[in-house]
């Protein structure tokens, strides 16, 4: 045999083994790979619900899809809604896919007194302070502005219940003030709801009022530090 015959030969034996290893490994369609469908709830009326103070709270109601399927019966509500007492509730909506993911999404529901008519929202300025805290007499608030949004009759927000303390005497930014929520009544006086800071200090009190007749408003604020402040526009 000559030696273009032996490479020949050895060249179809190398080609026959290769056809029998590709022929040997099946594929069995398997792949680690998958796609997981989070749980996704659509609220009705949104994530923001106003109910008048002293009627009656109904859900307005919500659906939920996993992929293309329908599963509003998964979803798990929780969280009261007290709608003789003005403020600001949480309501929680979640539900687990077949995966074992979690989803959740939360609406606010505000119960406001229709019967209050007086605004007080608007930009103030901190006019004086007092208090039993020092640190409001190394670091000065005066002059720092605080603004008051009205989210519905009777209920609003505050931009810092620390009157800019951390936020701009001491430089930190927006992000270090002590932001929250108080009712007003038709009274005029003011009553915290809930307060939030970076340190999550708990709010203690807030009571306060509003003078229609100087336009001024006075915060007596306990959260975490003990300070009195009045503010004016």
């Amino acid at each position: 045999m000559t030696f273009k015959m032996k490479k020949i030969i050895s060249l179809f034996a190398l080609a026959a083994f290769v056809l029998v290893g590709f022929s040997s490994c099946d594929y069995d369609g398997k792949d680690d790979a998958y796609v997981t469908h989070y749980v996704s709830i659509d609220l009705k009326e949104g994530d923001t619900y106003l109910v008048a103070k002293g009627s009656t709270y109904t859900d307005p109601g919500y659906t939920a899809t996993e992929g293309t399927e329908d599963v509003t019966s998964k979803v798990t509500v929780s969280g009261d809604v007290d709608a003789n007492k003005m403020g600001i509730y949480n309501v929680t909506y979640s539900a687990v896919n077949k995966d074992g993911f979690s989803a959740s999404v939360t609406r606010k529901v505000l119960v406001y007194d229709p019967e209050v008519t007086t605004n007080i929202s608007g930009t103030y300025k901190v006019t004086s302070t007092d208090g039993s805290q020092s640190v409001f007499d190394r670091y000065s608030v005066i002059g720092n502005s605080v603004t008051l949004t009205q989210l519905a009759p009777g209920l609003y927000s505050i931009s810092d219940y620390w009157a800019g303390l951390y936020a701009v005497t001491l430089g930190n930014g927006a992000a270090y003030a002590c932001t929250g929520y108080f009712a007003f009544g038709k009274d005029n006086s003011i009553t915290g709801i809930s307060s939030s800071n970076p340190w999550n200090f708990n709010m203690t009190s807030v009571t306060g009022s509003y003078d229609p007749a100087t336009g001024k408003v006075k915060m007596d604020v306990i959260i975490n530090y003990h300070l009195v402040m009045e503010l004016a526009k």
